[in-house]
């Protein structure tokens, strides 16, 4: 075998974005509807969908086109487009726990060096920095100085981050030719998202496009200002459904194809690989990833059921994916009647699940309903949360696949 642990190790990559388009596998519809926002004067972009369903990599894939980068369209068989010109500066935001607010965004955006900071003279980044600073410093109101009353009065006016935000993107616009699309990744994070409809429509004869990536179920989710950026958002709006099982399998395919087919997966393990996965991408990657590599540590040349079983062991028992984990054990700690109840959930793929449904599979638990009660406690994790009529659905649908999908921790 030709191929090296480290090929075997990074043909797979659950903890990052899919940047290579040769390894990007599926979304094909979404991504013609992305592709026409880009194309459509006035439209701007919202890629939404459940924790770990390849947002950020789609969104990756679209801002390389927006940039003029179309392997994608190869590999999405998408050649329709191949002769449109896409020509946008493509700037990338990623919101974190200090990013509470639009001022804090537009901070983020001016300042980093993923943003407009480079694309900005440094004197006059610095100035914008500086009053944007000095205005939100200031002191105003009750307790204000007459001597800062009189600064203000004879200084020029400060301009705050919005000012400061507008001013370099009517300045950075003609850059490229069809201006600048401005990526907001992990927008969820945010937690006052109230402001940006307003900024958008200030800004709407400037050649300025935004991409807002983040987990919601439905667009009105993500976006607090609904009924503002709905005409705006609608038509960009792209939902990030589970994939269907042949996109799961091509993702699985298109790994052996990097790996020069030299190290290749049966194929009835890929189609359990994609019922074990139910759509969720984010495990695709984790459990192909170490099946292969225990594949590889045998030295054969497929992985069948052993391994992956043996996979899916090492990912509970290891700390492959301890987030994951985490939850699993919070939610089970040391009852075995919990997990029981727990898994006999997760094992039904609807979202919604009636309590008497999931009770028919742990009959040898006594008093289900009493584990269930704690699967609804925040001490548990609050993993299930009450539908009414006596149905139940998991707050996360990642978490849920991974429950259905490992083995039991404890033996019964």
């Amino acid at each position: 075998m030709s191929i090296s642990r480290r090929e075997v190790i990074n043909v797979f990559q659950p903890a990052q974005e899919i940047s290579d388009p040769k390894r990007f596998a599926g979304r094909r519809t979404e991504f013609v509807r992305a592709l026409e926002a880009l194309l459509s004067d006035g439209a701007h972009l919202c890629v939404y969908g459940q924790r770990g369903i390849g947002k950020s990599s789609f969104a990756r894939q679209v801002a390389d086109v927006a940039e003029g980068k179309l392997g994608i369209l190869k590999a999405l068989a998408l050649e329709d487009y191949k002769d449109e010109k896409f020509d946008f500066l493509t700037l990338r935001i990623t919101c974190d726990d200090t990013v509470t607010d639009l001022e804090r965004l537009l901070q983020r955006s001016l300042t980093s060096t993923d943003g407009f900071a480079p694309w900005v003279q440094e004197d006059v980044t610095k100035r914008i920095v500086q009053d944007a600073r000095n205005l939100s410093v200031a002191p105003s109101g009750i307790g204000a100085t007459s001597q800062h009353q009189e600064t203000t009065e004879t200084s020029p006016k400060k301009r705050g981050w919005v000012e400061s935000f507008t001013e370099v993107v009517k300045d950075t616009q003609n850059v490229a030719s069809d201006g600048v699309l401005l990526v907001i990744d992990e927008f969820d994070r945010m937690k006052d998202r109230s402001g940006l409809a307003s900024l958008l429509k200030a800004l709407a004869g400037v050649k300025l496009k935004v991409m807002l990536v983040g987990v919601a179920d439905d667009l009105k989710g993500l976006i607090v200002e609904h009924q503002s950026l709905q005409r705006q958002m609608t038509e960009g709006a792209v939902l990030l459904p589970p994939m269907p099982s042949d996109e799961v399998v091509e993702i699985l395919t298109k790994a052996e194809e990097s790996l020069n087919r030299e190290l290749l997966f049966d194929e009835a393990i890929k189609h359990r690989i994609a019922d074990l996965c139910r759509g969720q991408p984010y495990l695709v990657h984790l459990f192909g990833k170490y099946s292969l590599l225990e594949a590889f540590r045998l030295q054969l040349k497929s992985v069948g059921p052993e391994q992956l079983d043996n996979a899916l062991s090492a990912i509970a028992t290891e700390g492959h994916e301890a987030m994951l984990e985490e939850r699993y054990r919070k939610a089970v700690a040391s009852s075995p009647q919990r997990e029981s109840v727990l898994r006999a959930f997760a094992g039904i793929a609807r979202d919604k699940i009636h309590n008497t449904e999931a009770y028919a599979l742990c009959k040898s638990i006594d008093q289900p309903a009493v584990y269930l009660g704690h699967l609804r406690q925040a001490k548990y994790g609050g993993e299930l949360i009450d539908r009414g009529n006596r149905y139940h659905e998991f707050k996360d649908a990642l978490f849920k696949a991974y429950v259905n999908a490992t083995p039991r921790r404890f033996v019964v």
